[in-house]
């Protein structure tokens, strides 16, 4: 996206505006109330009001549309009588109301549960600054509004962004490295095997259109900096909102400082009536608003307490705070004064089991539910549940509404700071932070116990949900709890490998074993995890040795099916094809001695794809059946996916279509109920080899490839020589259009990719 100048171009390319007729809503002056009337603007008249939501003047419309000022003050007039509007304001606020996306547009911007108040001058300014600039930094104290400004802006913006608006929160991250990752998670780009992740980021958006809204860069400004340079750099069509208590200091940076709030009072007064629905404002909230410097978090504190007290002893109080609070820190900045005194005299104000509560919950990084609010914070407290409410209506603890899941809560940033600095004032920051590290590692191991139950969806999304937290037990836990660093680490290998994250796992679990000396199956466990990333990586040596150490340890604890995994991945990562056969062999009898049927059954599909390699197709199918067999008796749907998957392409070697049609709707079915995007683009490719058609052939694989473009761009496990022959084929058949049917394929939607598949020929 480029400058307004650029968007009104676009309307006369597009044609938009020519005749075009738009429904307005007008009051009527009859019966006062709203209907809807028909009003046709020009094409010149849109582009505008474009230049009008951009928070341009007359002289500047003018200038960019190379007409008179007087001219430009004509339609703006045109307009405003068009529609009936008496302001500038409202005519932007109709545009951008035009301009919305629906609901199904990308990106990640989170819906409000509150109204946004004033700042339309801000909103004007900023909207401008970031039409012209491609990086704008919002810059200010705490408290002062600069994420919600932020996202207020981008909601308005989100129609000249056609790949999305998309919020990166850097606040709960400790250290710069992390930056790039949460970056891509907050992007969707998955990690690819052997590429920096930011090149990974910067191929991914090169051709998009985003804004990225950065946001806390405060703490991490040398890594925010170099990652929204190498992105702006990179990312012609890519533009950086950030926000931040400093300057990112890049040459491109414009610097905008967020001023108070101009409109504290109404922000006062609509808080407040929501806490106390009677509310009438008095004298005694301009002094408050004034006291409090015009700090929409300060405002907020105070306005939910007006159903405990008067504005006048409100304002009476706070007065007092900030009086001690000017005596005790003399150098620190009045904004931070009025803030700190808002917040300190808020936590004076809650009783002895909220204020050790609300102090507990600074552990927490990105959210929590109750459940583990309960387990780390709830030791000598009852109830903890209402004390969490409390709280929360007290306007210290934020709750984060989502559909239909329970509830979180989340401490804003400069309050979990400020809870921090009272939880090591009372003594209790290494017990609590060890509580928090042992409630993740418990938790992580039940959502995440076993390979195939990471590929349901929600349980991606419940781990993805809790990273921020898991990241912040296993930092605490690096350097003072070697062991427990190690279980977390563990429990949370198999979410790394089904989401691709090797880098990051790898970058956590290697160090974690370094560092441990307990030789157990935690230890093996691990081992086998990191054998796994390694192998994506393409590290063979460091795969095999941290196979044959898992290996020697699961032998001496007798752990018969942990140890014919290891021996499955240890025969894939060999090069020596006789050795091969032997772990395989030794796998096999291993695995039904554990009498784990899922074991069994992941061996003898290894087995099977071997088999077939080697041209033994009857003995394959035999072995591919009594694995389909035993996963279809252990309800293991992950795994009956990819043994009906094996069986249709050896149906396909046999010419037979229609049974691997049979089996490649089943796989499909299971695949699409767990949310498995590696086990769709698996399916794809094989209802790919298995059509006639090189349109659909060519399609498939274009929707294959952009599942693992997101997923990591692992390869393919089976049929990969003989669907590579097919889609040459099919390319050759298409000539000329065929790279046009691939690019086609790839931007299809997964609903639309699925009936292509299911399309019989």
């Amino acid at each position: 996206m480029g400058t307004p100048a650029v968007k009104g171009a676009q309307f006369i390319g597009s044609g938009r505006g020519l005749g075009e007729t738009l429904p307005v809503k007008r009051l009527s002056s009859e019966s006062g109330q709203w209907h809807v009337a028909t009003i046709t603007l020009s094409r010149r008249e849109h582009e505008v009001a474009a230049l009008v939501a951009a928070g341009m003047s007359n002289r500047q419309i003018a200038e960019r549309l190379f007409v008179a000022e007087r001219t430009a003050e004509y339609h703006v007039e045109q307009i405003r009588n068009k529609l009936g509007f008496r302001s500038r304001v409202q005519i932007a606020g109709w545009f951008q109301q035009q301009e919305t996306p629906g609901s199904d547009a990308p990106g990640n911007l989170p819906v409000q549960l509150t109204s946004f108040v004033g700042r339309e001058r801000e909103l004007a300014q900023v909207q401008r600054l970031l039409a012209e600039n491609r990086l704008v930094s919002l810059v200010g104290p705490p408290g002062i509004g600069k994420t919600r400004l932020a996202l207020q802006v981008a909601a308005r913006v989100a129609a000249r962004f056609r790949d999305g608006c998309w919020l990166i929160e850097l606040g709960a991250l400790g250290d710069g490295a992390q930056v790039a990752s949460a970056l891509a998670a907050g992007l969707k780009v998955a990690e690819r095997p052997g590429e920096n992740l930011l090149e990974t980021i910067s191929s991914a958006f090169r051709a998009r259109r985003a804004l990225l809204v950065l946001d806390n860069c405060e703490h991490l400004l040398d890594a925010t900096a170099r990652v929204a340079e190498t992105i702006l750099r990179t990312c012609p069509e890519v533009r950086v909102l950030a926000t931040s208590r400093q300057s990112l200091r890049l040459p491109s940076e414009v610097v905008y400082r967020v001023p108070p709030l101009g409109e504290a009072e109404i922000l006062f007064c609509e808080r407040a009536a929501q806490s106390a629905p009677d509310f009438e404002s008095t004298p005694a909230v301009a002094a408050i608003c004034r006291d409090l410097e015009g700090l929409p978090l300060a405002i907020e504190l105070a306005a939910a307490r007006v159903s405990l007290m008067s504005t006048d002893d409100l304002a009476a109080g706070l007065n007092q705070s900030l009086h001690l609070l000017t005596s005790g820190i003399r150098t620190a900045e009045r904004r931070q004064r009025s803030l700190k005194a808002a917040v300190d005299w808020s936590h004076d104000l809650l009783a002895a089991d909220e204020r050790l509560l609300f102090a507990r919950l600074a552990v927490f990084v990105g959210g929590f539910r109750l459940e583990a609010a309960a387990a780390v914070c709830g030791d000598g407290l009852s109830e903890v549940g209402d004390l969490i409410l409390g709280l929360a209506d007290k306007s210290l603890l934020s709750p984060l509404a989502g559909p239909a899941r329970p509830t979180r809560y989340r401490l804003i940033e400069t309050l979990r700071q400020y809870a921090a600095e009272r939880l090591v004032e009372i003594g209790e920051g290494d017990r609590t932070q060890r509580l928090h590290l042992e409630f993740y590692i418990r938790w992580t191991a039940s959502v995440g116990g076993r390979p195939g139950g990471l590929t349901q969806t929600f349980a991606m999304d419940r781990i993805e949900e809790e990273l921020a937290n898991i990241r912040a037990a296993l930092e605490w836990s690096r350097s003072r709890e070697p062991e427990g660093h190690l279980r977390l680490a563990n429990a949370m290998s198999h979410f790394w490998l089904a989401r691709g994250s090797t880098v990051e796992g790898r970058a956590w679990l290697e160090p974690a074993l370094a560092a441990s000396t307990h030789r157990g199956q935690t230890r093996a466990d691990a081992l086998w995890a990191a054998a796994m990333m390694a192998a994506r990586q393409g590290d063979a040596e460091a795969s095999r040795r941290h196979n044959r150490e898992a290996i020697d340890i699961y032998r001496q604890l007798e752990d018969w099916g942990r140890l014919a995994r290891a021996l499955n991945n240890l025969a894939f990562s060999s090069d020596d094809q006789p050795e091969a056969r032997r772990l395989l062999s030794e796998a096999l009898d291993s695995a039904r001695l554990s009498q784990d049927t899922t074991v069994v059954a992941l061996v003898l599909s290894s087995r099977g794809s071997r088999l077939r390699a080697e041209g033994q197709a009857t003995a394959a199918r035999a072995v591919m059946e009594e694995g389909l067999a035993l996963r279809r008796q252990a309800a293991h749907e992950w795994g009956i996916a990819r043994s009906l998957l094996q069986l249709a392409h050896l149906d396909l070697d046999e010419g037979d279509r229609k049974s691997a049609g049979v089996l490649l709707r089943e796989a499909l079915e299971i695949v699409r109920r767990l949310g498995d995007s590696w086990g769709l683009a698996e399916v794809f490719d094989a209802f790919a080899r298995r059509s006639a058609d090189p349109l659909r052939v060519v399609h498939l694989a274009g929707s294959a490839r952009a599942l693992r473009d997101r997923t990591g761009d692992l390869p393919r496990s089976e049929g990969s020589v003989e669907l590579e022959e097919r889609l040459r084929s099919a390319r050759l058949q298409l000539g000329a259009e065929a790279a046009a049917v691939e690019a086609a394929g790839h931007a299809m939607s997964l609903d639309e990719a699925i009936a292509e598949a299911l399309h019989e020929d």
